[in-house]
């Protein structure tokens, strides 16, 4: 099954080091530019809250975008902890 991600993918570690207006500036250049994968995750900060923030105030269409993210956990991975992580990423 493919899922037709970008050979090229835009990575949201370090964005928390831009303020929201300049996370907004790179996410729309690289969309502008046709990359359309954003790669995010819970340990990068605010990242996610950004590119949230982002898809609310530039009304990208969600449909666009394919968002991927990973998760763990220090005392290891269960499906009850991946559950939470995935919740408290898409209400952030």
């Amino acid at each position: 099954m493919s899922v037709g991600l970008n050979r090229i993918i835009f990575g949201a570690d370090h964005l928390e080091r831009f303020s929201a207006k300049e996370a907004g500036f790179l996410l729309s250049s690289a969309l502008d530019s046709g990359i359309s994968t954003i790669d995010t995750a819970r340990v990068y900060g605010s990242s996610e809250s950004l590119i949230g923030d982002w898809l609310k105030d530039s009304k990208v269409s969600r449909d666009r975008l394919k968002l991927i993210t990973k998760g763990g956990h220090p005392d290891g991975v269960c499906p009850r902890i991946s559950r939470v992580g995935c919740n408290k990423s898409l209400s952030d």
